[in-house]
């Protein structure tokens, strides 16, 4: 795995080896074996977190702590400014999704069509082109979230290579040539 894209990049693993305080996992772990992510980290020179050597405090209730350590008021007050924070932003209008403004476009473009147009037969003509129109952008939209859905699991991919990548973006690539295509010629077939 790289940190893909341009500029600086953190690369980082939390290891968890205190078994005391959490819990204890590593290569020979029956849980959460980690022999993939520590050569990658050694091979690259990622940033390994040890939670037995490298935190004073590991969580608030841990296994042998079930009354949990007290953390200190700033840090509470800072949570809930936080919380809050975040409600505040999800509670405001709902984002319009890429789908919605598409269609509304299409419905208005086709009815000024149908009511602008003096001759039914060109009317219904030209509506039809909208239909074509709005399945081709529906068709990109599409393509565009697979797309976008198959690179985050590559990048969730430890395994995946260069390769693999451009693969993935030269497909993409096609298609979307493909798509222009259907833009250009849309009335025409």
């Amino acid at each position: 795995m790289d940190a893909a894209g341009g500029g600086a990049r953190f690369m980082g693993i939390v290891h968890h080896t205190d078994a005391e305080r959490e819990w204890a996992y590593d290569r020979k772990s029956p849980v959460g074996a980690l022999d993939k992510a520590l050569d990658e980290a050694q091979a690259k020179a990622w940033t390994v977190v040890d939670m037995k050597s490298d935190w004073k405090t590991v969580s608030r209730s841990g296994k042998n702590n079930p009354q949990g350590t007290q953390i200190p008021m700033r840090l509470d007050t800072t949570f809930l400014i936080g919380a809050a924070c975040l409600m505040a932003v999800c509670a405001g209008e709902p984002t319009p999704v890429p789908e919605d403004a598409v269609r509304r476009s299409m419905d208005e473009l086709r009815a000024a069509a149908l009511t602008t147009i003096k001759d039914p037969a060109r009317a219904k003509e030209v509506a039809g082109l909208v239909d074509e129109l709005e399945r081709n952008f529906d068709e990109a939209l599409k393509a565009d979230r697979t797309h976008l859905e198959r690179l985050w699991a590559l990048d969730a991919d430890y395994d995946a290579t260069q390769a693999d990548f451009r693969k993935l973006f030269a497909d993409f690539n096609a298609g979307a040539v493909r798509r222009r295509d259907g833009f250009v010629n849309c009335g025409t077939g």
